[in-house]
């Protein structure tokens, strides 16, 4: 998956989210692998929703 834009760019406007961390900036960019895994709430989810998802079919669901 291919990030449109770097974490660091996100972390101003994802502050405004519940569930943003307490801590700082770069803390935050360290601990995180993005767009696989942020340390707070991922910016990236709908890139990969858009990428990998598929419609829900009730028929194939185990």
């Amino acid at each position: 998956m291919k990030m449109t834009k770097p974490l660091e760019a996100y972390l101003e406007e994802m502050k405004k989210i519940e569930g943003y961390p307490i801590g700082e900036d770069k803390d935050i960019s360290a601990l995180s692998d993005p767009p696989y895994y942020t340390a707070c709430p991922n910016p990236y989810l709908n890139d990969f929703i858009a990428e990998h998802g598929r419609p829900y079919d009730e028929e194939t669901d185990d």
